[in-house]
């Protein structure tokens, strides 16, 4: 019998972080959003609020000032308690809510093998953002674990939303999905 996990493991797994895994962007595929993903991202989302002492509903021309200036102090190495393992990764959920109300983005999730984890996809699905990485990497938090990928994260949240709010998807031509990071 396979002993059940608890909701904790289950956000902290698809953090990737307890086994130090790293995953390979071109073999990630979207898949159906299943309720192990939504409780990760209810869980993730509530640690937001509670970090930033804010409740739906969400303001973004006043949140996103306020989820910048946290991303600072944590790149800047300041120590911050939150209810999950990593607090720019729930910073990034949150900051996603803005892609599905504003821009009609979608909830996915995203595996590679048995590794999962939540993403937001534009409505053609050819752009997906991860957003527990993305603001992961922006910090600098990804240890020994993430994407198997050198490159420095060069976009801010903030250029990115304008981007998109610009109709300029950050998606690569000679790929059918473009995962941001």
């Amino acid at each position: 019998m396979t002993e059940a996990k608890t909701e904790s493991w289950i956000c902290m797994f698809m953090d990737a972080m307890p086994f130090n895994l790293e995953f390979e962007v071109n073999d990630l595929r979207i898949i159906e959003m299943l309720p192990r993903h939504c409780g990760f991202h209810l869980s993730m989302n509530e640690a937001a609020e509670k970090l930033l002492g804010i409740a739906p509903p969400y303001d973004f021309e006043v949140l996103n000032p306020k989820i910048d200036k946290l991303l600072e102090r944590l790149r800047n190495g300041e120590k911050v308690k939150c209810d999950q393992t990593f607090p720019a990764a729930t910073l990034g959920v949150l900051w996603s809510w803005q892609l599905v109300i504003n821009y009609e983005w979608h909830w996915c999730a995203v595996n590679q093998n048995w590794w999962e984890t939540i993403g937001v996809c534009d409505p053609s699905k050819r752009c997906v953002i991860l957003p527990v990485q993305y603001f992961r990497r922006l910090v600098g938090e990804t240890g020994e674990i993430g994407a198997i990928d050198d490159r420095s994260i060069d976009k801010w949240p903030g250029d990115l939303l304008i981007e998109i709010n610009n109709g300029q998807l950050p998606m690569d031509p000679q790929k059918s999905i473009t995962f941001v990071y």
